[in-house]
């Protein structure tokens, strides 16, 4: 059987294969969605297609929206955009359950997957709607980032140097160019809604707004007047996200065309996605032109401050973190599954003592327990077997990760003065420190995950020894690019490089020095 729009009238197929059907009319939606759009998402990734999505399918099989959301690509039609089309907008979500089973149900909320530049006038159409009242966001940490280092990203240079006419190539470049058609058509209310794992998300996609809309209005392409339109007119709500969507990792007999293919920069796509159970989604409740109503699907909205309290529960204490650590020294130490890292006792204990370090100065939200969310996290999210979740996708991008998942409890255990009671933190940093080698604890080569400083970073450890491991980390240690502080300056930095020495000692070495610290 086909994986496309036909597959809906096959109701005896989807009965036998447990798959379920959207309970809305597709047709009707788009229409909607072409004669009022309301929601317009950039980055249509696996979290995304699996939890943001199916946010927008219940809106819609409880009568609650009349449109879809119209998804937008800015890179360019990639590998994605085809699988897209050949599956008429179908994604298949296979939630994967703890006891082994599976829930399967085809995703049609997305009404249109658009190009930047190629669907220049539908994308315009919508911009300028009064009827639309949100972009959301799923880019990555990395997206919002406007500098390599200390220079402009060279896309993003080149889009401000050519000004918002040009064949804009930076996201945050497309971004403000948007908000300034929709200002040269009437000044009409928005929000901006990043719904990335990035702390303070909402204030990280503003400032990056401002900054491109800034320098077009130093270069003229603008006027000032625009900013007043972001400031008076355009909100930026923070928000919590939580699900885990595994790299696709599954076969489907009676369906065909399912498999997993790769994109030219290594992405895994799929027409289907993997994903857990649990789910979260907390949004600060500031928006310019109205919303859907997602608190009737679960999604909870609520001020600010529960927001970020939330937030950095999470991303900087009670899964990220143990998140980023399982994943580079299970690199180093050849896992590829999360799952099976949980089992390895010296592992586990690592992740528990991590959430312990943050969760004791992380703040209590009040809608989610800490405790409740770092329990589950330990014992049945990252534990399930079902879930094929590796550490080589999670250890990507480590160093644009590790201000938030390490440098927020570290900045608050030196702004009390009990830093020294830090330890399991420093031993994931020591432990990503030997992955940036680029060696197992077998001492055979191995390829790290991308990320956009790898190159600087692993060049710096070259050559690196137990014997000169203090000199060769220094000049990361101190970057507060990257842990948001010199650490050089606190006493973690000795701590650090001490336990980076014995995991320097030779074959086995890391082994070794996570069996001994576990133990602790």
């Amino acid at each position: 059987m086909k994986f496309d729009i036909n597959i809906l009238s096959e109701a005896e197929f989807l009965k036998k294969n447990e798959i379920k059907a959207p309970a809305f009319a597709i047709d009707v939606m788009k229409k909607g969605t072409e004669s009022a759009p309301v929601w317009l998402h950039i980055g249509s990734g696996n979290i995304f297609r699996a939890y943001i999505a199916k946010i927008a399918q219940e809106l819609l099989e409880k009568g609650l929206v009349k449109s879809g959301v119209s998804a937008l690509k800015t890179r360019g039609r990639d590998l994605s955009c085809e699988i897209y089309d050949k599956h008429d907008g179908l994604t298949l979500l296979v939630t994967l359950l703890p006891d082994g089973s599976s829930k399967k149900e085809i995703i049609a909320s997305v009404a249109e997957n658009l190009v930047f530049g190629e669907d220049a006038e539908r994308v315009k159409k919508i911009i300028t709607s009064t009827s639309l009242q949100m972009i959301s966001l799923t880019i990555t940490e990395k997206g919002y980032a406007l500098f390599d280092g200390e220079d402009l990203k060279p896309d993003l240079a080149e889009d401000i140097e050519n000004g918002p006419v040009s064949a804009l190539k930076n996201t945050m470049a497309i971004v403000t160019s948007l908000l300034y058609d929709r200002y040269l058509c009437g000044k009409h209310p928005l929000s901006l809604v990043s719904m990335d794992n990035c702390s303070g998300n909402g204030d990280v996609l503003k400032r990056s707004v401002l900054y491109v809309a800034e320098k077009w209005i130093e270069k003229g392409f603008l006027e000032n007047d625009f900013l007043a339109y972001i400031s008076e007119k355009v909100t930026f709500p923070c928000t919590m996200i939580d699900k885990i969507t595994p790299a696709p990792s599954i076969s489907f007999e009676n369906l065909e065309d399912m498999e997993m293919q790769r994109s030219k920069n290594g992405t895994a796509c799929a027409p289907y996605v993997n994903a857990e159970a649990p789910g979260y989604l907390v949004i600060e409740d500031l928006f310019a032109n109205g919303r859907p109503p997602m608190e009737q699907v679960g999604v909870i909205f609520t001020n600010r401050e529960t927001v970020e309290m939330t937030e950095k529960m999470k991303v900087s204490a009670c899964l990220n973190p143990l998140h980023t650590a399982l994943a580079t020294l299970g690199c180093v130490l050849g896992y590829d599954r999360i799952y099976m890292e949980m089992r390895d006792d010296s592992l586990r204990r690592l992740a528990e003592k991590i959430g312990q370090e943050g969760i004791r100065t992380a703040p209590d939200p009040g809608i989610i327990s800490a405790e409740a969310f770092l329990a589950e996290v330990l014992h049945e999210r990252f534990p399930n077997p079902f879930i094929p979740d590796m550490p080589q996708r999670i250890a990507s991008d480590t160093s644009q990760k590790i201000p938030i998942r390490y440098g927020v409890t570290i900045g608050e255990y030196v702004r009390q003065g009990i830093e020294n009671e830090l330890s399991a933190i420093p031993f994931a940093i020591a432990g990503w420190l030997r992955y940036l080698t680029g060696m197992d604890d077998a001492m055979e080569s191995f390829t790290p995950s991308p990320d956009p400083m790898l190159d600087i970073l692993m060049e710096k450890v070259s050559g690196m020894t137990a014997e000169n491991c203090a000199e060769k980390v220094q000049p990361i240690l101190s970057d507060e690019r990257i842990f948001k502080c010199d650490l050089t300056k606190t006493a973690l930095a000795e701590k650090i490089v001490s336990y980076l020495k014995e995991m320097l000692s030779g074959k086995g070495a890391v082994r070794k020095a996570l069996d001994r610290f576990a133990a602790e």
